[in-house]
Parts: structure tokens; sequence; C-alpha cells
């Protein structure tokens, strides 16, 4: 998934090449994340494996992948985006 170019304003479909699922699903979840964050690796870890079988392979959610590196706590973050 690509997250798109950072910093950016121009308004984007959910529905768009980047997420995961499909574009039926009723529902669009949009994470922004960054790869530094502590919180965010233990949800990719941990939670993402089951709720992509549980919502995004059984069609019920749409899945997106936004970045969104905190320079101010995490200063690689958006080097690693």
């Amino acid at each position: 998934m690509s997250g798109g170019e950072i910093g950016t304003t121009r308004p984007r479909r959910v529905f768009d090449r980047d997420g995961l699922g499909s574009s039926k699903a009723g529902v669009a979840v949009i994470e922004y994340s960054d790869f530094k964050c502590p919180y965010c690796g233990v949800f990719a870890r941990d939670a993402w494996p089951d709720l992509k079988s549980k919502y995004v392979d059984a069609v019920k959610v749409r899945f997106v992948f936004r970045q969104l590196p905190v320079d101010q706590l995490h200063p690689f973050a958006r080097t690693a985006a």
C-alpha cells in the first residue's frame, strides 16, 4: 500500500488504488500511522492480522493506509515514510 505524498492537502477518495479490500465494502477505515511509533507497531503486529481476516477479507471493510510521521516525537519517521 502507498500512503501517497506526505503533506499534500489534495482530497483523496478512500476507494482509490491505495487501499485493501473491495470498493463494495460498506465501511472504509483510514489508518494514519507513523512507522516509528511503538503503538502503531503493536497494532500492525497484534491487531491488524485479525481485523484483516475478519473484515477486509470478508468484504465488510475497505482499509486505507495513510502515512503520518510525527517529527516532534520520532525524528526518523519522515525518512521511514
